[in-house]
């Protein structure tokens, strides 16, 4: 993620973890990446919550043995934010509620291939409305799904040829 918006997307996260940890929810913060400091991502993200709230969320960090773990933390949750390309989509293939959060181009390609248009850029974030963002999360449809899966047992077709 870029320096320049760590600070956004710390305080953004903060206020999405209240307004979701107010509205009822557990909040599970997952990672999948300890080389690009997701771990202390979320752990200053914690330490901002009351003991209150952090009393209402949990962790899960990926490490070589607990793939497993991480899978079922995202077959329990009904809504993911995903910043990481893996997180978004497999918020999509778990027919998940997802608000995407983009740094990377990448990111950005595959859900405007995907016509998902509910996604925020992190120059975003500052000005986005907690509510708003929470009322928008959305799932992609199980049509689109099945699409997208078919579409991707081809994508190696080529390679497959060529080797």
């Amino acid at each position: 993620m870029r320096t320049c918006f760590a600070i956004t997307y710390q305080e953004f996260m903060i206020k999405l973890s209240k307004a979701y940890i107010e509205a009822g929810y557990e909040v599970k913060y997952i990672s999948f990446c300890q080389m690009q400091q997701d771990e202390e991502a979320i752990r200053q993200i914690r330490e901002a919550l009351t003991e209150e709230e952090r009393s209402r969320t949990d962790c899960c960090f990926y490490r070589e043995n607990n793939l497993k773990e991480c899978m079922e933390a995202y077959d329990e949750s009904e809504i993911v934010v995903g910043t990481k390309f893996h997180s978004i989509i497999l918020a999509e293939l778990k027919g998940k509620k997802m608000i995407p959060v983009i740094y990377d181009p990448k990111t950005l390609h595959t859900l405007e291939s995907q016509e998902v248009h509910r996604y925020y850029r992190l120059e975003e974030l500052k000005d986005a409305d907690i509510k708003a963002v929470m009322d928008q999360a959305e799932r992609l449809s199980e049509e689109k799904k099945k699409q997208l899966q078919k579409e991707a047992e081809g994508q190696f077709i080529y390679l497959d040829q060529l080797l």
